[in-house]
């Protein structure tokens, strides 16, 4: 009685430890991206940081380009209002 208690147990580990190994390995092959997937979320990331940057460099300029518009002094003929 006792070994077939032992093989029972036995039997039953292994049905756990298998089925355990058997979701990872769903869980692993369905979070799969494919290789081009992948390399677009990439490049998107990269146009992202691209684009704020030259979005802070076009902000830098209007503020460069503000200053010295108003540190210009106004020409003899213009008129002021």
């Amino acid at each position: 009685m006792d070994s077939a208690m032992e093989k029972f147990k036995s039997v039953l580990v292994l049905l756990i430890v298998l089925i355990l190994v058997a979701v990872a390995g769903y869980w692993a092959f369905t979070t799969l991206e494919s290789g081009s997937l992948s390399a677009e979320k990439q490049k998107e990331a990269d146009l992202s940081k691209q684009n704020q940057q030259l979005q802070d460099q076009v902000s830098s300029l209007q503020d460069q380009l503000a200053s010295l518009q108003a540190n210009q002094p106004a020409p003899a003929g213009a008129q002021t209002a």
